[in-house]
């Protein structure tokens, strides 16, 4: 006979659900992450999501100037329509401008890294360790394949937030390298890291009135 767990043995799952969308005779799954977690894998995919419409904008651009594009490669997986856009930059823009195909083949090959890893956060097996005792917060991972291997990703806080802005600069990088060989206007709309990061030191440290003054 097993003794009954005290309550500092105890983890402590939680659950919301929306009372309209419940229906007699169903069934429903949650997922024990906590709904901030949850956020960040969105943001995850939504910011993939972007960047790869962005990313089949410039190569649609690109074969309106050039001709010969592939029947149906708007239905090609990331990795061929990324050598798709790679080919482009190498045969047709290398050449004329080669500032802006370095750039675009570094955001190639970093989109690679970061494609797996969205991957395994959004589309594989969610994961969970809960502490034996104590106040210690539950694990969480997420399981997946990526070249043949087995991999897992924590799905954690620092994880998630490096992932979603590595992805948002993959989209970033590529509004402002085609500004280096044509325009681009409308969504989505782009900010300089380093102003961000100027207004954030500016809000923590204002600026000394007093000094302001003196150097009028």
């Amino acid at each position: 006979m097993t003794a009954p767990l005290s309550d500092e043995n105890k983890s402590v799952v939680t659950a919301s659900f929306n009372i309209s969308y419940l229906k007699e005779g169903k069934d429903i799954v949650f997922l024990p992450i906590p709904d901030g977690i949850l956020r960040l894998i969105g943001l995850v995919a939504a910011h993939w999501g972007t960047f790869e419409v962005v990313l089949n904008k410039l190569i649609e651009a690109s074969y309106v100037a050039i001709g010969g594009a592939p029947d149906g490669w708007q239905r090609l997986g990331f990795a061929k329509r990324k050598k798709l856009f790679v080919d482009i930059v190498r045969n047709d823009l290398k050449n004329t401008f080669p500032a802006a195909a370095s750039n675009y083949i570094k955001i190639a090959g970093d989109a690679a890294d970061l494609h797996w890893q969205r991957n395994i956060v959004v589309h594989g097996l969610y994961r969970v360790t809960f502490p034996p005792a104590g106040s210690e917060s539950p694990t969480f991972w997420a399981e997946g394949t990526h070249n043949g291997n087995e991999v897992k990703i924590p799905i954690d806080v620092p994880t998630l937030e490096k992932l979603w802005h590595g992805i948002a600069h993959l989209t970033g990088g590529l509004m402002s390298t085609v500004r280096l060989h044509g325009s681009v206007e409308g969504w989505p709309q782009t900010f300089s890291d380093t102003e961000l990061l100027r207004t954030h030191q500016e809000a923590i440290h204002p600026p000394d009135p007093k000094s302001a003054n003196l150097n009028k």
